[in-house]
């Protein structure tokens, strides 16, 4: 009800009554475009990780052959 009641009015100001909105940058072209930028550059270097280079984050483990005659050297009783 709070943010209601101060969004619908003329809102929280400063007790000076000057206006702060000289030096600011408007949030739309500059900001959404540095985050999409990131974003981008984020799921870029993802795909080439996951389509490119599956194995470089992956355990060596992965690539021994299974015995299933023998139980895995991991794998002890407490």
């Amino acid at each position: 009800m709070h943010l209601i009641a101060l969004h619908d009015s003329a809102g929280s100001g400063n007790p000076v009554g000057v206006s702060g909105n000289i030096d600011r940058l408007p949030f739309a072209p500059y900001f959404l475009f540095k985050d999409l930028i990131t974003i981008f550059i984020f799921i870029f270097i993802l795909s080439i990780l996951v389509f490119f280079m599956p194995n470089l984050l992956g355990d060596s483990d992965n690539y021994v052959m299974a015995n299933p005659m023998q139980t895995p050297p991991a794998i002890v009783p407490e």
